[in-house]
């Protein structure tokens, strides 16, 4: 019976539609950079995670209230959402020596075509 129910969790979240989330914060360039308005999109598929048009990533913690999410790499390094609050903190590296920082919230919405 507990195994029924697990396979029942497994394919329902196997076929969970994506959630698109709507972020409004400010971004910097680097370090030192002054932060400006920005607006980001978010798309949460299963286990991975799209900001804007970069590669997907991988969710590798999932602490009921917290994602965290990045590949360590060029494009999204590092990111956390907390699904309570929607705050979110990304860290994307454009090339070894460039970075970019996010820091808003966001709002769950809806994909409109």
């Amino acid at each position: 019976m507990k195994t029924f129910f697990m396979l029942l969790l497994l394919t329902a979240t196997a076929h969970a539609t994506p959630l698109y989330l709507s972020c409004r914060g400010e971004a910097r360039m680097g370090t030192v950079a002054e932060p400006e308005p920005a607006t980001i999109s978010i798309t949460i598929d299963g286990t991975n995670v799209k900001v804007e048009d970069l590669a997907s990533v991988k969710i590798y913690s999932n602490d009921e209230d917290v994602w965290t999410f990045g590949s360590g790499g060029v494009g999204v390094w590092y990111g956390q959402i907390n699904r309570i609050t929607g705050q979110a903190q990304i860290m994307i590296s454009v090339n070894k020596s460039i970075n970019s920082f996010f820091d808003g919230v966001c709002h769950k919405s809806e994909r409109l075509f």
